[in-house]
């Protein structure tokens, strides 16, 4: 076997190839029935692969080629990954003339994965899970894992609302028991140990970042689910969903119908709460300052109210078989 860096190895064969260039293999730049990906080959075969990578994503025809192999690459440990202070924001690849070439592999699937992210957010979060195959490269594999924690919260704020985002971040049932997110059950890839480091690292950092992006319902679902799976390590100055609520009030972001179903949602929730600990009074007065389940009134003032509620976003709308559930409860003590 030829050392790498014995004269003649690899590390010779790499520079003598280098001087020739991509154009000597693939041909010209946009010339017509090029054949691309040669170069990358001759690259691999130098041991050159964070070259090889850069060279198939630097061709739009090649890009998805390029993310692969850097992904099979990094699985198989041949990777060189560089430090976060090493890596730019204009290429992927890194060349400094002390040590051999490093690839951002953070990079490269944020880049590629972003341009389906609203479309398909779980499969984005499948080529943001590859980022952690970096993670046993000491102090850059931590910066790894904390750039794949990332990505995950950016794929919470761009990911479009409804069922799928609910699927990727966690819920509620209609009787109100939670389940887990899709994030949560692959929680191991990306380096999250337990459900405080989940929250802390995902959920909370991720309803700021809704916050900030004036997703608002977004912002409160999150907060929510953060209390409910941590409810006895609330952090000081923890923000809950009233709160957020009240912040754009001040700021007077917060104007129309959304924000009418965000208050009697949360007043709800309320009246939830007071139903626990046994006063079915508290319970039932709240509920009836919501206005969605009078229990005196006319038949055409029952009607209307129905058609309100119809045209309440579908947030109401869900949730109108467990108000009827709370209110019950309410009156039957």
């Amino acid at each position: 076997m030829i050392d790498e860096e014995e004269e003649g190895g690899l590390r010779g064969l790499a520079e003598g190839l280098l001087g020739y260039g991509e154009r000597q293999f693939d041909g010209p730049p946009n010339q017509q029935g090029a054949k691309r990906g040669v170069w990358a080959g001759v690259l691999l075969m130098c041991g050159q692969f964070e070259r090889a990578v850069t060279a198939l994503w630097e061709h739009q025809e090649t890009e998805v080629e390029a993310v692969h192999l850097a992904i099979a690459l990094a699985y198989h440990g041949l990777l060189r990954i560089p430090s976060r202070a090493e890596t730019s924001d204009m290429t992927p690849l890194s060349l400094s003339p002390v040590s051999p070439p490093a690839l951002s592999l953070s990079t490269i699937i944020w880049r590629y994965s972003r341009q389906f992210v609203k479309m398909d957010a779980k499969e984005a979060l499948q080529y943001v899970y590859c980022v952690g195959l970096a993670a046993d490269q000491g102090a850059v594999g931590k910066e790894q894992i904390e750039s794949a924690w990332e990505l995950a919260r950016r794929i919470n704020v761009l990911g479009n609302s409804g069922p799928g985002w609910e699927e990727l971040v966690g819920g509620f049932w209609p009787d109100g028991t939670r389940f887990s997110s899709v994030i949560e059950q692959g929680a191991a890839l990306l380096g999250l140990k337990d459900t405080q480091q989940f929250n802390e690292h995902i959920l909370v950092k991720a309803a700021r970042n809704s916050e900030e992006n004036d997703r608002i319902p977004e912002a409160i679902k999150l907060t929510t689910l953060r209390a409910t799976t941590a409810r006895s390590s609330r952090a000081d100055g923890e923000r809950t969903p009233a709160e957020i609520l009240r912040n754009y009030e001040r700021t007077n972001r917060a104007v129309g119908r959304d924000r009418d179903a965000v208050i009697r949602l949360l007043r709800i929730r309320e009246a939830i709460d007071g139903k626990q600990p046994g006063r079915p009074e508290v319970t039932l007065e709240i509920m009836e300052s919501t206005e969605l389940i009078p229990l005196e009134g006319d038949v055409f003032h029952r009607t209307e109210l129905a058609q309100t509620i119809a045209d309440k976003v579908s947030a109401m709308v869900e949730q109108n078989e467990k108000t009827m559930d709370v209110k019950l409860g309410g009156i039957g003590g």
